[in-house]
């Protein structure tokens, strides 16, 4: 029994003095009369605190000066560091000089520390830890030296006081959040040497309300401007590749690039950008903005192959898009509810327009779909009430379902596909059954044949006399061009060689019908067995 007292007690005296994960090697007075925490690191002193109840300074008020040296047992040691959480918390702090010795200020150093205004960095610091002064909302200025390459993670943060900031040309890059929420911001100006502009770097910053972007950035991250409503001016340099989902999510208005003429707040150009991460062809919604001001318009570069999913999703001040032939896909929803948009131009290099693309886009009266496009999505252009005219081009093989469901506007539909496309029993639901329904030359009996098609809307064949110079028609096969295509119908598949006028082959293929893209010029057409020539001209 006594043996086992004895290992208790060996046991007790043990954790009591066992070195708790706060613990400090010494303390010293400050010159600013406040007593101070240090370890002993690598034969240098570092600031850290007494215990790890929060703050972290109970009793720490006022204006605090850390020293350059401090002796312990007859040791003088080079303050050097600063750790991790020293003064977080610490309410009553109102200004701390940091002294030329201090290289690196560690992780939630200041953070929430309300009552600091002023806070002096010396050149001598190389590194600021994440959240260092996050919380500081009393603070209005800081000067960030030259020694400092990269502005952390959410370093500024929640600093609503704050009203200047000076970047200087040493840092390569601004952090994630590094000044979210710093809602007294009016302005910032980032020098040439910042290549990137993390995820929710200014997010709402609703007192911004200038930003110039320099050449030398090349990537904006996710949400990076996200919630600034008071910018007015935004202007984006061709050296940017990669804009993040969200990245002006609720910026109402953005100016031209190049401050063009026009409309009051001008228009969005995206002038260099590439398909890069999140740029037009991400899943997220609001890929670039969520809201363009009164009389916007968007130039989407020729460097872009994507639109994504919600690209420009409720962008309802925008009014006129153009799509270049670079884009291949048009994603789900990328302009839905753009109730302001009265013109669209898509490219001829769009081969798929996504669900919902166009839903609700009321402004538009009138589009054409280009022959590149194979497939129109489930409600692509629902809603589009002010449609008077739709094209469908000669390529589209699918339209979804509702695809121009309520477009109740709708009078005329031209169907350049040779063969109808499949659709559903509502790909046109509530749209007036006498709007006509105008087919190619040759094409009438197929549609004639088709369900929905034959019922839906009155059918009309377009004018099949041939643009040419034979208007004979060789047996039964039908040969005109129109619209810079030479289209070939018969009743049976017939072996049929087009030449140009030199006598070159230029095509050749059996088939029922066909329409083949071709250069302005005269061609011959042979048909089958028969000895006779066509000729047609596009014009």
């Amino acid at each position: 029994m006594k043996k086992q007292l004895l290992i208790l007690l060996a046991v007790i005296l043990a954790m009591a003095s066992s070195t708790p994960a706060w613990a400090y090697d010494f303390s010293a007075v400050a010159p600013s009369g406040q007593t101070l925490y240090y370890n002993i690191v690598s034969g240098s002193a570092q600031v850290t605190y007494q215990n790890s109840s929060y703050p972290r300074y109970s009793n720490l008020t006022g204006a605090l000066t850390i020293p350059s040296s401090v002796t312990y047992n007859g040791t003088t040691y080079t303050v050097t560091s600063i750790s991790n959480y020293a003064f977080s918390g610490c309410i009553g702090l109102t200004s701390v000089t940091i002294p030329n010795s201090i290289t690196s200020i560690g992780n939630s150093v200041f953070q929430d520390c309300r009552a600091l205004t002023s806070v002096t960095i010396p050149s001598s610091v190389t590194s600021i830890g994440y959240y260092a002064f996050s919380g500081c909302t009393s603070l209005t200025s800081v000067t960030i030296p030259n020694s400092v390459t990269t502005i952390d993670l959410g370093v500024f943060s929640g600093c609503t006081g704050l009203i200047s900031v000076t970047i200087p040309n040493s840092v390569t890059s601004i952090g994630q959040s590094a000044f979210r929420d710093c809602t007294g911001l009016t302005s910032v100006t980032i020098p040439n040497s910042v290549t990137s502009i993390g995820q929710f770097a200014f997010c709402d910053c609703t007192g911004l309300t200038s930003v110039t972007i320099p050449n030398s950035v090349t990537s904006i991250g996710f949400g990076a401007f996200e919630g600034c409503t008071g910018l007015t001016s935004v202007t984006i340099p061709n050296s940017v590749t990669s804009i993040g989902s969200s990245a002006f999510r609720f910026v109402r208005y953005i100016e031209y690039y190049g401050n063009a003429t026009g409309a009051p707040w001008g228009a969005i150009s995206m002038n260099g950008v590439t398909d890069g991460d999140f740029v037009f062809s991400n899943t997220d919604r609001d890929t670039l903005i969520a809201y363009i001001g009164a009389g916007g318009a968007v130039t989407i570069p020729s460097s872009v192959t994507t639109i994504g999913n919600y690209a420009f999703r409720d962008c309802f001040g925008l009014t006129s898009v153009t799509i270049p032939n670079s884009v291949t896909s048009i994603g789900s929803g990328a302009f839905e509810g753009c109730t302001g948009l009265t013109s669209v131009t898509i490219g001829s290099g769009v081969t798929s327009i996504g669900n919902y693309a166009f839903d609700g886009c009321s402004g538009l009266t009138s589009v054409t779909i280009p022959n590149s496009v194979t497939s129109i999505g489930n409600s692509a252009f629902y809603g589009c009430s002010g449609l008077t005219s739709f094209t469908i081009g000669s390529g589209v093989t699918s339209i979804g379902v509702r695809a121009l469901g309520d477009c109740t506007g709708l009078r005329n539909i031209i169907s350049k596909a040779v063969y109808p496309p499949t659709a559903s029993d509502n790909t046109f639901e509530n749209v007036p059954p006498y709007c006509k329904l105008t087919v190619p030359c040759g094409s009438l009996q197929y549609y004639q044949v088709t369900p929905l098609w034959n019922t839906q809307f009155p059918l009309m064949e377009e004018n099949c006399n041939p643009d040419g110079i034979d208007d004979t028609e060789v047996g039964d096969v039908k040969v005109y061009a129109a619209n810079g295509m030479i289209y070939i119908s018969s009743t049976l598949p017939t072996e049929t060689t087009i030449f140009d006028i030199t006598g070159h082959q230029v095509a050749t293929f059996t088939a029922e019908a066909a329409s083949i893209p071709l250069p302005v010029g005269v061609y011959l057409v042979k048909i089958g067995a028969y000895p006779a020539r066509k000729v047609v001209v596009i014009r």
